[in-house]
């Protein structure tokens, strides 16, 4: 016994006898359970699935139009939802049925950030010059700074300081 019919029996008898027909023939189109109709046909039961993940609205909508499109064209499933056919096929492209994940949205934020352009032999040197004078800002560390020969502008040296706080 699947762990689909099982949840489904503790919730008042089999799964197939509930559907009408036409929803028979649907559901055994559709395949054994990796497919985007199951989840999206019992979302109540599929979510108390040891492991099921928690998608967000978004994800879920984008779930939805998906699965219209298996029984739908792309223009009609565009139409009904509101999308465009671009944003359509990028997340077709995306979906991977088994892993649902693929429809959340992914982090606009750059991978890799700016990378701070001070070695670390100024930094020691703006880390020495605030231990000695601790109440001092970065105007006067980057004067001291400057008559130890080490020339640094004033918005670097805060940045040096921001980053050793």
């Amino acid at each position: 016994m699947s762990l689909v019919s099982g949840i489904a029996e503790q919730q008042g008898g089999p799964l197939v006898a509930k559907l009408t027909a036409s929803a028979r023939r649907r559901f055994a189109r559709v395949g054994t359970g990796t497919s985007v109709c199951l989840r999206y046909r019992l979302p109540r039961a599929a979510d108390r699935l040891p492991g099921a993940p928690k998608l967000s609205r978004e994800a879920k909508v984008r779930l939805r139009y998906l699965g219209y499109a298996r029984t739908h064209s792309v223009a009609a499933t565009c139409d009904r939802f509101g999308i465009a056919r671009s944003t359509f096929y990028r997340w077709k492209r995306r979906y991977d049925p088994r892993n649902l994940a693929t429809l959340e949205d992914r982090p606009s934020r750059p991978r890799l950030g700016r990378r701070p352009t001070w070695t670390a032999a100024q930094a020691e040197a703006v880390r020495q010059a605030r231990e000695a004078h601790p109440r001092w800002g970065k105007d006067k560390l980057a004067v001291v700074l400057r008559a130890q020969g080490i020339r640094l502008s004033v918005s670097m040296v805060g940045r040096i300081l921001a980053e050793l706080k």
